[in-house]
């Protein structure tokens, strides 16, 4: 508060208030916003330098894209993360856009709605799968630095969103207006789907059925190879301490 004071004279708009949970306070933002563009940051994240300045030639295009990403430094780590995506990849278990990385255009939440306040960790990436499942033309990613991530966010301590798993079902519905036309995308939603059911079972604790799962899926995908890879992974993050919300 006392930083957010102290360059009052910057700040249009500023409001301290309770809320019910991060992306409560997210809507509450996109609520208030007046201009084109959003962009969300954490309290202990930062912007990087140039951020802006490589972002603004694209925000001006006649055919301007509804949002832009890019990359993450994760200071804790010491490492660079980010990678352009499509529907089929973003839909794979485990794969994320970070939320510090995103320029997102106000046409995209007044198509889409908010949040789904429902989702404590991951409602950034279900809004995200929206965007890819309707608007994935008018998304770019650009190979540039946005932001320095502390590393210490609530979705950094190994926190599993259990309404996520549960309620993928519902998400799928949610997408399958938008996915009729494009077979291939809504096969690729159900075969990771399949891949989510297995990962949820493991981690609580359910391997048997987790394991049988993942073998149908590689009997409906015929593809040993990422089951292969997908049982990896799932085994690491068995073996890390989990936080279930």
């Amino acid at each position: 508060m006392d930083i957010i004071k102290k360059y009052d004279s910057s700040i249009s708009y500023w409001k301290s208030e309770s809320d019910e949970g991060i992306y409560d306070a997210m809507n509450k933002g996109i609520e208030a916003s007046k201009g084109d563009w959003l962009y969300f940051i954490g309290a202990d994240d930062t912007l990087c330098e140039g951020a802006i300045k490589s972002v603004l030639p694209y925000l001006n295009q006649s055919d301007e894209p509804l949002m832009i990403y890019g990359n993450i430094y994760n200071v804790k780590d010491q490492k660079e993360t980010g990678q352009s995506y499509n529907f089929e990849n973003l839909s794979k278990p485990g794969q994320r856009i970070a939320h510090q990385s995103i320029f997102y255009h106000n046409r995209l939440f007044k198509a889409i709605g908010g949040y789904q306040t429902q989702y404590k960790i991951v409602a950034d990436h279900v809004f995200n799968l929206h965007c890819f499942a309707r608007f994935e033309s008018k998304t770019l990613y650009i190979n540039e630095r946005i932001s320095n991530y502390s590393g210490t966010g609530a979705s950094s301590h190994n926190v599993v969103d259990l309404n996520y798993y549960n309620n993928f079902n519902t998400i799928l519905a949610e997408l399958n207006p938008h996915l009729q036309a494009n077979t291939k995308k809504k096969s690729l939603i159900e075969q990771n789907f399949l891949l989510l059911i297995a990962e949820r079972n493991i981690l609580l604790g359910n391997y048997l059925k987790g394991m049988i799962t993942a073998l149908f899926f590689s009997a409906k995908r015929l593809d040993p190879i990422i089951l292969l890879v997908a049982l990896g992974k799932l085994k690491r993050r068995v073996f890390k301490q989990m936080t279930i919300v």
